[in-house]
């Protein structure tokens, strides 16, 4: 159905989401500790928070698929 092909986007626009502040959590941390800039350290706190923040997004759609569910399965 339309609604199961919109979740699955959105789950997979999240995922990739996720990764790629994944993979700058891991560049501003080495980045950090190889030079020591300024302010790199903020930038992995902010990935960080991006990690979480996808997390907890891809786990709300997860969420609402089984209520669509619901209907079809006693949980």
């Amino acid at each position: 159905t339309k609604t199961e092909i919109y979740s699955k986007n959105l789950k997979l626009k999240t995922f990739i989401f996720y990764l790629l502040s994944c993979a700058g959590s891991l560049y501003f941390y080495i980045r950090h500790n190889a030079y020591c800039e300024p302010y790199v350290y903020s930038l992995f706190s902010l990935c960080e928070y991006f990690v979480g923040l996808a997390n907890i997004y891809f786990h709300s759609i997860v969420i609402n698929d089984v209520k669509l569910d619901e209907k079809k399965y006693f949980i």
